[in-house]
């Protein structure tokens, strides 16, 4: 009998239970929804079987508030306060008058209330701020934290409080400085700290209030690494380059790491097309490196360098033989090996660009290639071939060029290195005419796993989609595809005039503007620098809405910041680029360069 008595009393509660569990069901979807007056209902009945439960009690507050019944929500506080309840409802109340456009000095009498009676007691003021903090009352917070301070002094948890509300307050120099004497007092390591940093720190002012308040820490403490890191963050963040190299030179010279510091600031200056703080970064590791291979990777990277910096701002033929000297005796010296490739592949680069040394490249590749795996990882003896491919295209060999494409293709086919093989490939049947095995192909390297291979698939895919229908658009291709071939060979008088008489073969042709665009980069080429921003410019006038806009503004604009150093001019070829072509590929390289030049 009794057995049975409690089998009924634990199939009531269950029951019981399982209709609760259903009634804050329905009670929480009613919420979601928005229905806070049915909500309530609900909510009323739940919180008197289970008043505890916190969750509970903040949906039952934020329905009564929802429903702008405060005066009920008020009552209930109280009477949650005299049910053991007393801190958090009176923080609550604070909050609900804070919501009020005539609660501000009922607010203030509660706080202060509140704060006086927990003064005395750090764990009350703590939980008090704490609680304060949650209901997003943060002013009331602080001061509870600072009178934590003045009365039982300071320690790293609190001052990292205080400096969050501090900064979210617009206290930023203040909660700046908090966070200086944490990295100071090695409370903190920097890169715990970097995050706050990243997501709160909106613009160049606070980077100046940080770097001055870093400043005037490293006078009394010069060996403290954490301060010196986050220093060197905000030169990096302002992009401040030359301050950069300054200080990493200083600090790898007083620890003596013999320039592996400097190096990486080098690395990074060069991703940033800060060429000439790249250079002093590489020239400085190169004298202070102490390993023989350490000075191999400071000359071979400063080689590679140069051959950017070249390309993309000009140099004079005493320039590109200097380079091609350096070029050569690091290769002879030290190569072929993982170290020398980053100058070497630079230096094939080079030997195509020159007329009638394409043997010479082929060959430099192929000491790449055709050394053990043991001695070259997979990865550079790919790009060594696919080097090696491009030298052959413009010897004139195409199916050779193919015959290595293939080869990397197959080998890395899930690779970056492997799907630029077959971009390469594309290419290639693109310019022999075989257009539908070309797309084929480009509509796979469409979800490429690197932006930059998809970008250049969409591009020569959408040029064949657009261009290619009845037969009048065939020969026209035909044409362009063939002065393409001849561009990339460097048979640019052929190839000029090829482009130069498309248009009047087939006048108002869906291809005009890629004409521009090649007739331009051709005169980039041989040296007609003029020419090429005249033409690129009358592109962007005629062809402003066409596809090939947005990449002749980015070409413009790199024309005018690197060869002519024309900033103003530049700026305004990337914002025009940010602000009409905002689905651009380009889109994202224009808003860094724009960065770089305006600050913005």
């Amino acid at each position: 009998m009794k057995q049975r008595l409690i089998l009924g009393i634990a199939s009531c509660f269950l029951t019981l239970l399982g209709y609760a569990q259903d009634q804050a069901a329905i009670a929480q979807a009613l919420f979601d929804r928005g229905e806070f007056s049915q909500a309530l209902f609900l909510y009323e009945d739940l919180i008197k079987e289970d008043q505890a439960s916190a969750y509970l009690h903040e949906q039952y507050l934020q329905c009564l508030v929802k429903t702008n019944d405060v005066n009920e929500a008020i009552k209930y506080l109280r009477k949650r306060a005299k049910k053991g309840f007393p801190t958090e409802s009176m923080v609550a109340e604070c909050w609900l008058w804070s919501l009020q456009a005539d609660g501000e000095e009922k607010e203030n009498q509660l706080a202060q209330h509140l704060i006086e009676k927990s003064k005395e007691e750090y764990p009350r003021l703590m939980h008090l701020g704490s609680l304060f903090e949650q209901r997003n009352l943060d002013d009331w917070a602080l001061e509870c934290y600072q009178w934590a301070e003045s009365n039982f002094g300071s320690n790293p948890y609190l001052n990292q409080r205080m400096a969050m509300l501090m900064l979210q307050g617009g206290r930023r120099s203040e909660a700046l400085n908090r966070y200086v004497q944490l990295l100071a007092n090695q409370n903190l390591t920097f890169s715990q700290l970097k995050p706050v940093f990243e997501s709160h720190m909106s613009d160049s002012v606070d980077m100046v209030m940080l770097q001055n308040s870093l400043l005037e820490f490293i006078q009394e403490q010069p060996d403290n690494p954490q301060l010196g890191e986050a220093l060197n963050w905000t030169f990096i963040k302002t992009q401040d380059w030359s301050r950069a190299f300054l200080f990493a030179r200083s600090v790898d010279m007083r620890l003596k790491e013999h320039g592996a510091r400097v190096f990486q600031l080098g690395l990074l200056c060069e991703s940033n097309k800060a060429f000439e703080e790249a250079l002093k970064c590489f020239d400085y590791a190169y004298n202070q490196a102490e390993s023989p291979d350490s000075r191999k990777l400071a000359l071979a990277h400063r080689n590679a360098l140069q051959h950017q910096w070249y390309r993309q701002s000009g140099a004079d033929s005493a320039q590109w033989e200097a380079l091609n000297i350096n070029m050569m005796k690091l290769e002879h010296e030290y190569g072929p090996d993982e170290i020398t490739f980053v100058s070497s592949i630079c230096w094939a680069d080079l030997l195509i660009a020159q007329k009638n040394q394409a043997d010479r490249a082929i060959g430099l590749m192929e000491r790449y290639y055709e050394i053990s795996p043991e001695s070259s990882p997979v990865a550079i003896r790919a790009q060594a071939k696919i080097k090696a491919a491009e030298a052959w295209l413009v010897a004139g060999e195409i199916w050779t060029s193919e015959l290595l494409l293939a080869q990397v293709e197959k080998e890395l086919k899930d690779e970056p290195t492997g799907q630029w093989a077959k971009f390469k490939r594309a290419e290639l049947s693109f310019f022999r005419g075989d257009y539908e095995w070309a797309d084929m192909q480009l509509d796979v390297l469409k979800d490429a796993s690197t932006q930059l291979i998809a970008n250049d698939a969409m591009e020569l895919a959408l040029l064949i989609k657009e261009n290619l229908g009845i037969d009048s658009n065939y020969e026209a291709m035909a044409q362009f595809s063939r002065a393409m071939l001849w561009e990339r060979q460097r048979q640019f008088d052929s190839a000029y005039k090829a482009f130069d008489d498309l248009p009047k073969a087939f006048p108002g042709h869906s291809l005009s503007d890629d004409v521009l665009f090649h007739k331009a980069m051709i005169h980039h080429e041989c040296g007609r620098d003029s020419l090429a921003v005249e033409t690129l410019e009358t592109l962007v006038l005629a062809f402003g809405h066409e596809v090939l806009a947005d990449k002749a503004l980015l070409q413009l604009a790199q024309w005018y910041e690197f060869q002519q150093g024309n900033k103003e001019k530049a700026a305004e070829c990337y914002r025009k680029l940010i602000l009409e072509h905002s689905a651009s590929l380009h889109i994202i390289e224009a808003r860094h360069a724009y960065r770089r030049l305006t600050g913005q």
